[in-house]
């Protein structure tokens, strides 16, 4: 389960997706929702 603000959040990026251009997120990206650490 994924805290409060980083669900939100994809939940928002995957409401807004679209499957002719699907959205990446960088590492800065990843860093910022929580899904990554710094090495």
């Amino acid at each position: 389960m994924l805290p409060d603000p980083t669900a939100v959040a994809l939940h928002r990026r995957v409401v807004e997706a679209d499957c002719r251009a699907p959205p990446r997120l960088d590492a800065a990206q990843a860093l910022a929702l929580g899904l990554a650490t710094e090495r």
